[in-house]
Order: structure tokens, then C-alpha cells, then sequence
């Protein structure tokens, strides 16, 4: 039988997800219709890809669930309905919520907008993973971006200055993880936005095919770290937090735990109980794992020769991310590099 190949995730503990996943699309007043297609069509073609089957309905990994204020056909801004599957007010709670951005939002909630925003935020104090594409202006309004980070369109940057001047808008960002809030600007990252929450709902790597062919470019290595790294934030540690994004901008070689622990204000035996209690791993398994999938997503998306990923991902030599990488993937760096694009192994 042929060996699977390991990911990293299955090295850090992770939370059991039911078998389909619950995802809904909401569908506010003056909607981007395209989002909504986009999105529901990208989740489903990666049930059929990672199955390899064109039955659609068979092979589906999630429950999709379009929701209108009344479970009437939404009409978006360029007046195109878009039909509902359900109604806000009869929905059960969801694991994940992709909400589609509003034409011309406006400064406080109009119409049926404090409909959707109670919702939202019942869904998010429930536990939901919310992503909005190009939807912070209602995550804004709805008071879920407080002090948050958030991205969007550029044109909107004015408007955040004014009305939400609490929230660290950077619409220069494409995507922007906070939590388990995430927010996207344009099109591309909003593949990118589908792809996580493929990931975050099956497993690490369930996204790779569907990426193959949706994509004509990927994320930088920080920004898809960021996005990667997010399913182990969800702790609240805002110690924790902050050593957590020491250590992914130093990932090459992060400082040792007497200096993290320094920077926590903490002793080294208190932040080693305090990380491995948020994140179910201890901070050199940690480190590893980013390593590796660091690794991982450089050869799949470049053509950096080994010594120059091992050089950047803190591997002493290109034997030494070999043993790693064949431990963590189940094959070689370079026989995974041409898997991964199409090529003879």
C-alpha cells in the first residue's frame, strides 16, 4: 500500500470536526453577487477534486446553507437575484460564516442590516470562524472589528477613519487573520479565504488541489503563514499570542525560550505550561511544524533551490531539512516539489 504522505498538522493537537462541515453564506442588502457564486462554487469543486469524481452532490465536504433575511431570493446591487436556501431567522448555528461585501455600505445599519449583524455576532460568540470578503464595513458596524486588524478596499479607508477609527484597517494587506475573524480584499485573496476555510474545516493540505487550478498566484510565504498559523490562535492567550508572532517572524531562528520568556514577563516553566495549554504543542514542536510547512509552501509555489528554503526556514543544512521533511510528508523535498506541480516524481 502506498504510504500517505504526513502533514503538519497532524503533529499539533487539533479539535475533531463533524464529516461536513456547516457553512453559511449570507446574503446582506446590496450584495457582490460574485462572491457568493465564487465561493460556494470553489468549496464545492474541492470535494470533487480531492475525490476525484464529478458528482458534485456526492462528493460534497460541506453543507452550504445561502441565507436571505426571509429565505427569499437576495438582490444584489446590480439588481441579480441570488437565491436563498434558508432564512437568518430559522438558521441553526454554523462552523463557518463567508459573508459577501455591500456596494456603497453606509456609516450605521440600515433596513435589515441589524438582522444580519446580530447574527453575525451570535454566530462569532458561538465559536463560528467568520471570514468577510471585502465585508468589513458590516463586520465594523455589527462591532466585531474593535481593536481589531481588517482589510478591505482601498476606497473604504476613508470612510474607516471616519466612522471606525478603533479598527486597524490596512486595505494595502490582501488578507488579514485575525482570530478567527478573517477579512480579504479582491478577488485572488478571496481563493485564497476559501482554501483556508477548506483547511481549517478538513485538515491541512484538503485545499492544494483546488488551489492548482483556481489560482494564477499565491499568497506570499508571510501573508500564507499568517492564514496557516490562525487555527492555532484561537486560545484568547494574549501572552501566548504575542510569542506566537515573535516566532513566526523569526521562524529562521527565533529567540531562545529565556529571551521569550523575558519578553512575556513571565518565567520559562510558566510560558512553556501556558503555550502548550493554548496551543496543545510545545513551543519546539511549535516551531517545527511552521518549519515544515513553511517548506512545504515554498516548494510548492517557487523554485528556490533546497539550500536557499533550508537557509530561510532554519534548517542548519539541506540533509537536515531532508530527514525533516521526509519525517513530517512522507517523501523527499524534491520528489514532493514535483507532485505537487504535474511533474515526474
Amino acid at each position: 500500500m502506498k504510504r500517505q504522505p504526513k502533514t503538519t498538522s497532524k503533529r499539533l493537537r487539533r479539535l475533531e470536526r463533524p464529516e461536513r462541515a456547516r457553512i453559511a453564506i449570507p446574503l446582506p442588502p446590496r450584495l457582490f453577487a460574485g462572491y457568493v457564486f465564487l465561493t460556494q462554487e470553489m468549496l464545492l469543486v474541492a470535494g470533487t477534486m480531492q475525490a476525484r469524481s464529478v458528482d458534485v452532490k456526492g462528493s460534497r465536504l460541506f453543507e452550504i446553507d445561502l441565507l436571505s433575511a426571509d429565505g427569499q431570493p437576495a438582490i444584489s446591487f446590480a439588481d441579480m437575484a441570488v437565491p436563498a436556501s434558508g432564512a437568518l431567522r430559522t438558521a441553526g448555528l454554523h462552523d463557518v460564516v463567508i459573508v459577501p461585501g455591500q456596494f456603497a455600505p453606509g456609516p450605521t445599519l440600515e433596513g435589515e442590516e441589524p438582522l444580519f449583524a446580530d447574527w453575525l455576532r451570535a454566530q462569532y460568540d458561538a465559536g463560528a470562524l467568520v471570514v468577510g470578503l471585502n465585508a468589513a464595513p458590516l463586520f465594523a458596524k455589527a462591532g466585531l472589528l474593535d481593536g481589531r486588524r481588517a482589510t478591505g478596499l482601498a476606497s473604504e479607508r476613508t470612510w474607516f477613519a471616519r466612522y471606525f477609527p478603533e479598527v486597524h484597517y490596512t486595505p494595502d494587506k490582501p488578507l488579514v487573520v485575525d482570530g478567527r475573524l478573517i477579512t480579504v480584499s479582491g478577488i485572488n485573496p478571496a481563493v485564497d479565504a476559501c482554501a483556508y476555510v477548506i483547511d481549517h474545516c478538513r485538515g491541512a493540505g484538503a485545499s492544494r488541489r483546488m488551489l492548482r487550478t483556481a489560482l494564477t498566484q499565491s499568497l506570499p510565504s508571510y501573508e500564507h503563514m499568517a492564514v496557516w498559523t490562525a487555527q492555532f490562535k484561537r486560545h484568547g492567550d494574549a501572552a501566548v499570542l504575542a510569542i506566537q508572532e515573535i516566532v513566526e517572524r523569526e521562524l529562521a531562528a527565533p529567540p531562545p525560550l529565556a529571551e521569550l520568556a523575558a519578553q512575556a514577563a513571565m518565567s520559562e516553566r510558566t510560558l512553556t505550561r501556558r503555550f502548550a495549554a493554548a496551543t496543545g504543542s510545545n513551543l519546539r514542536r511549535y516551531v517545527a511544524a511552521l518549519r515544515l510547512e513553511l517548506v512545504a509552501f515554498l516548494l510548492r509555489t517557487g523554485r528556490q533551490p533546497l539550500e536557499h528554503i533550508a537557509d530561510e526556514c532554519g534548517f542548519g543544512s539541506v540533509s537536515a531539512l531532508s530527514r525533516a521533511f521526509a519525517v513530517g510528508y512522507g517523501s523527499s523535498p524534491l520528489r514532493y516539489r514535483a507532485q505537487q506541480r504535474g511533474g515526474p516524481a
